[in-house]
């Protein structure tokens, strides 16, 4: 069985991520999201999508 991809929407551009869960994550790393709003963790493949904040 695959596991459900995990998506996260954001309203910055400049996101850290250090995995799903803090007891089996991995290290912290920034990422930049650039001109197609969106990125993947190359840890763990959390997709991390930008959307312009309303106000």
């Amino acid at each position: 069985m695959f596991k459900e991809e995990q998506v996260k929407n954001t309203t910055s551009k400049e996101i850290w991520c250090e995995g799903e869960d803090e007891a089996i994550g991995h290290p912290k790393i920034y990422l930049e999201i650039g001109e197609t709003n969106e990125i993947n963790c190359p840890y763990c493949s959390m997709k991390f999508i930008y959307t312009a904040d309303p106000y």
